[in-house]
C-alpha cells in the first residue's frame, strides 16, 4: 500500500487549487479525505464540488485503497 492518494481535478478546480492533480496523504476513506482536502484548502469549505471515486460521484462514506481513482468535480448539470 502506497501511503499517498493522487486525486484529479477539473474544470474550475484545477485553476483554484493551481493544476489537475493533488498528491495528499493516504487516509482510509471519504470522510477523511473530504476533512484534509478542507484542511488544506480551507476554500473548500464555501466552493461546491463532488468527490468520485472509481469514476461514481459519492454521497455516502466510502472506504479508499491505494488503487482508488479519486476526482473532485465541480457541480454540473445535465441534459
Amino acid at each position: 500500500m502506497t501511503d499517498t492518494l493522487t486525486i484529479r481535478c477539473f474544470g474550475q478546480l484545477t485553476e483554484l487549487l493551481g493544476g489537475d492533480k493533488l498528491i495528499m496523504p493516504f487516509v482510509s476513506d471519504s470522510e477523511e479525505l473530504l476533512r484534509s482536502l478542507i484542511d488544506k484548502y480551507p476554500f473548500l469549505q464555501t466552493t461546491k464540488f463532488v468527490i468520485s471515486i472509481d469514476r461514481k460521484v459519492i454521497r455516502t462514506k466510502t472506504q479508499l485503497t491505494s488503487a482508488s481513482e479519486i476526482a473532485i468535480l465541480p457541480p454540473f448539470s445535465g441534459g
